[in-house]
C-alpha cells in the first residue's frame, strides 16, 4: 500500500455532505430515494438502515449542485464497506451548469484501481486533475449487471501527509506532521463494537515557514470539518499491525487550539480506528 503507508490522508470535505461542508449545496438530481441519498454521507457506515439502492436498469449517478459562487475542486472518491460494487467502474464528472457534463476520471474500476481498506472500503486518489466546478456527480457505470447496495460514498477534498513518521520536526517546506503515542501494541477496547480492539495514536499537525494567516488559510478549514465528520485513511507501521490500512476519526472533541512548537502553528488531536 504504497500510497497510504505512513502517509494518512484527511478527507475532509464531502460534496455529499450538506448538512456541515456544504450546506448551501442541494441534490441537482439523483436515482433512488432522497432519504437514501441523504444517508451515504451521515457516517454510519454499514450500519446505515437506508443504504443506497437505486435499482439495476441503467447507468445511476448523484448529483450535486453546491450553490451559487461555490465551485470546488474534487481529488478523491470513497465508497464506505458494505457496498456491493466490487469489480465494476465509476466515472467522475463535473459541469458548470448542470446540463453539460464532463468525465474528469473515467471507468476507475473499483477494488482494481486505487487502494481497498480491509474492511472493504475502496479509495481512488487523483489529483493532479483537478478543476474547480459547482456541480458533480459520480456515475455508477452499467448497473444493469449489479443492484447497488452502497451504504456510504464521499466525494470531495482530501489532504494527505508527507512521510515525517519518525521526525519531531521537519523543516521543508509545507505541512509538516508527526505521529506521537500509540497506545498500547494491541489497541484499546472500542466503545462501538465491545469485542473489537481499536489502534488510537495522537498526532501534530503544523506548517513550516509559517504565519498565523497561512495556518488559517491552509490547514484550519479541514481540521474543522473532521470535527464533524471527516476521517482519516492511513496505514502505520505498528507493532502487531504491520501496515494494515484503516479508517480513523477524531476521538471526542480533542482537536485543541493552535500552538506555537519551535516557532511553528501546531495543533494535536487523537484520532482513533473506526470499527
Amino acid at each position: 500500500m504504497p500510497t497510504f503507508t505512513n502517509k494518512p490522508i484527511f478527507l475532509w470535505d464531502n460534496f455529499y455532505d450538506l448538512v456541515y461542508a456544504n450546506p448551501e449545496g442541494d441534490w441537482d438530481d439523483y436515482h433512488g430515494t432522497l432519504e437514501q441519498v441523504e444517508g451515504l454521507s451521515s457516517g454510519r457506515r454499514n450500519r446505515n438502515p437506508n443504504p443506497w439502492s437505486p435499482g439495476s436498469s441503467a447507468d445511476r449517478y448523484i448529483e450535486v449542485d453546491l450553490g451559487s459562487g461555490n465551485s470546488k475542486a474534487a481529488n478523491c472518491v470513497f465508497l464506505g464497506r458494505g457496498h456491493n460494487y466490487s469489480g465494476e467502474d465509476v466515472t467522475i464528472q463535473h459541469s458548470n451548469d448542470g446540463s453539460a457534463w464532463s468525465s474528469l476520471v473515467s471507468n476507475v474500476t473499483v477494488d482494481t484501481d486505487g487502494e481497498t481498506l480491509e474492511d472493504g472500503s475502496w479509495c481512488y486518489l487523483f489529483e493532479g486533475s483537478e478543476v474547480s466546478r459547482r456541480y458533480w456527480r459520480v456515475n455508477f457505470e452499467n448497473v444493469g449487471s449489479v443492484s447497488i447496495q452502497v451504504p456510504e460514498l464521499w466525494l470531495g477534498r482530501m489532504e494527505q501527509l508527507s512521510s515525517y513518521f519518525d521526525a519531531p520536526v521537519d523543516e521543508s517546506s509545507g505541512i509538516v506532521w508527526r505521529v506521537g503515542e500509540q497506545t498500547s501494541d494491541r489497541g484499546v477496547k472500542s466503545a462501538a463494537a465491545a469485542s473489537s480492539w481499536i489502534k488510537t495514536f495522537n498526532i501534530n499537525i503544523g506548517l513550516t515557514d509559517d504565519t498565523a494567516s497561512e495556518f488559517a488559510n491552509l490547514i484550519e478549514p479541514w481540521l474543522d470539518h473532521l470535527k464533524v465528520g471527516g476521517f482519516c485513511l492511513a496505514a502505520l507501521d505498528w507493532p502487531n499491525a504491520g501496515d494494515k490500512l484503516a479508517m480513523y476519526r477524531l476521538q471526542g472533541d480533542t482537536l485543541g487550539a493552535p500552538f506555537r512548537v519551535r516557532g511553528k502553528h501546531t495543533v494535536q488531536f487523537t484520532l482513533e480506528e473506526v470499527v
